[in-house]
């Protein structure tokens, strides 16, 4: 077919231009007769994409689209076990933020400062029930390993008293009677009056306004100031400390 009827029979100058910037300073006529292979094609301007890069393009796009998802991991115990953890230790911080403990411990004229309370019981072969109930006040936070709530706790602090890291008294209680106990009234952990536990009694002074089953609300101090194998010491407190349940009593 002639070319003159080819352009009669299709108006290539109604064909719109695909994207792309046309060519500046030139006409289409130019442009056609710099490129006759694009008026052939039917468009002026840039080339298309080669179908090469298309097809690439497609198989990339096709190598995501049918990608077989990986199953997600089945559900463990580890959220359970977290949600278990997370639980225990806001029960740990309520019971804390109730426990209030002020105070002074003076032992050869330095002075340290109640801050710190831990209620706890203990194995006894004196007492009917076989346990026996404690408070130990305290100037820093002792590790739960070092509560001498055991033979093993009570070695521990006393590796903490000879370092000169901890300065505390233990009162020993007597629930049914609301006192401390007769036999001992208390202990000190302090190294400027023994290198361990020291039981001592008969200069302690004690009043509780609370003393449930739950809950010790009350103060503690020595009898005025008092020696001991030649050492001034003497101290005051005053506590409100959360009780563990009692031995064989139901949560």
């Amino acid at each position: 077919m002639p070319l003159e009827d080819y352009r009669k029979k299709r108006d290539f100058s109604r064909t719109p231009e695909p994207p792309g910037e046309v060519r500046p300073g030139l006409s289409r006529s130019d442009q056609s007769r710099r490129d006759p292979g694009q008026v052939a094609r039917g468009h002026i301007g840039p080339a298309w994409p080669s179908t090469a890069r298309s097809h690439s393009a497609q198989e990339n796009r096709g190598a995501v689209v049918n990608q077989v998802p990986s199953p997600s991991p089945r559900p463990g115990r580890r959220p359970f076990i977290l949600l278990v953890a997370a639980l225990l230790l806001c029960a740990a911080s309520l019971a804390s933020a109730q426990d209030q403990v002020s105070g002074t411990f003076t032992v050869k004229g330095s002075t340290s400062k109640f801050a710190y309370g831990y209620a706890y019981w203990k194995d006894s072969h004196f007492a009917p029930s076989g346990k026996e109930l404690f408070v130990l006040l305290s100037d820093v936070a002792i590790p739960p390993s070092a509560i001498p709530k055991d033979d093993d706790g009570v070695s521990r602090i006393a590796d903490m008293v000879r370092s000169g890291k901890v300065h505390a008294l233990e009162l020993h209680l007597d629930p049914p009677k609301k006192q401390l106990d007769a036999g001992e009234n208390a202990a000190v952990f302090h190294g400027g009056l023994s290198p361990a536990r020291h039981g001592m009694s008969g200069m302690h002074v004690f009043k509780a306004s609370t003393f449930t089953s739950t809950l010790l609300d009350g103060t503690a101090r020595s009898d005025g100031p008092q020696k001991e194998d030649g050492v001034a010491w003497q101290y005051e407190a005053t506590f409100k400390v959360t009780l563990p349940p009692a031995p064989g009593r139901a949560r």
